[in-house]
């Protein structure tokens, strides 16, 4: 999910952002100037995004193999 995020804070070494009313702490995005940034949280992780990016599309049929079972190995003495 992509939420245009308010800066709290912005020095050489971090920056903090309030992502929908929890601040983050992420590394620094070196533009003293910003006041708002685009935040994109997937996975666990938020990443600072360009103003025109789009999220990918996930493929949920991937994600839903079956799992392989495993053979049984048989010797024959002959």
């Amino acid at each position: 999910m992509i939420l245009k995020c308010k800066v709290e804070i912005n020095n050489d070494l971090v920056t903090v952002i309030d992502y929908n009313g929890n601040l983050v702490q992420i590394p620094s995005i070196h533009n003293k100037d910003a006041d708002f940034v685009n935040v994109w949280f997937d996975d666990g992780h938020y990443k600072v995004v360009a103003d025109d990016f789009v999220e990918p599309a996930k493929d949920t049929e991937d994600d839903e193999k079956p799992a392989k079972k495993a053979k049984k190995k048989t010797t024959s003495k002959d």
